[in-house]
């Protein structure tokens, strides 16, 4: 009787000591950590602003800073995540983020205009983010993130169907017979591709037709007016 009482002893005291290291990682894989720059919560503050700018199709900061025809696109872009970050990770961007600027900054060897995508104002908003700024402003990484996705649509809307209005043109569709719009577009072809700028050479209008609107409306220089004169007479 006593050895047998020593032994479930023994056993239990064996349990306290190593059952940790096989509960733990268990546990651990069933966590899941979502990395974002945003609060998760809906009814977050930085949510709320991002809603409402999205919906109100303007951001001051924008050289353009009218994108209300981009409003639409750029909603269902962040419901598909919950109004959360797309291009920031702990305030820091992502690869695909500093990718994406890069090529506004080169828009130029496209036949685009870099300005039109913010090239010269990517430098000083990068300079408020990780690593730079050790605790970046969340006024700073929300407009970052806002900004990234309207040029984004811009860039790419401009690059696969030039500066007009694709609901005057019908587009055939050919690389893997889909048709996209740009929110979706830039989620599975941008936000998570290893490689943007290679991406980007099928960003012309050999790809899906990809839904996206002339942005050429108000509040415009006389250089943009002549611009949206072509758009609209096209």
């Amino acid at each position: 009787m006593v050895r047998r009482r020593i032994q479930v002893a023994t056993a239990l005291s064996l349990v306290l000591l190593f059952g940790p290291l096989f509960i733990l990682p268990a546990m651990a894989k069933t966590v899941s950590v979502r990395p974002s720059g945003l609060p998760q919560g809906v009814g977050g503050e930085a949510q709320n602003w991002l809603r409402a700018t999205v919906t109100n199709g303007r951001l001051p900061e924008l050289r353009w800073p009218d994108f209300s025809d981009y409003s639409k696109h750029l909603q269902k872009f962040y419901e598909l995540n919950g109004y959360s970050s797309w291009w920031t990770i702990d305030n820091e961007p992502t690869p695909q983020a500093r990718q994406m600027v890069a090529l506004f900054q080169q828009a130029d060897q496209k036949g685009l205009s870099p300005d039109d995508y913010d090239g010269p104002r990517w430098s000083d908003r990068l300079a408020t983010l990780k690593p730079v700024k050790e605790r970046p402003a969340e006024a700073d990484f929300l407009k970052f993130e806002l900004a990234l996705s309207v040029c984004a649509m811009r860039y790419i809307s401009d690059l696969h169907i030039g500066k007009v209005n694709p609901k005057r043109l019908a587009f055939a569709i050919d690389d893997e017979s889909k048709k996209y719009d740009l929110g979706e577009f830039l989620r599975d072809r941008v936000v998570s591709a290893s490689d943007v700028a290679g991406s980007s050479q099928k960003w012309s209008r050999s790809t899906p037709a990809i839904a996206g609107p002339c942005r050429r409306s108000k509040n415009i220089s006389s250089s943009r007016s002549k611009t949206m004169a072509s758009c609209s007479h096209r």
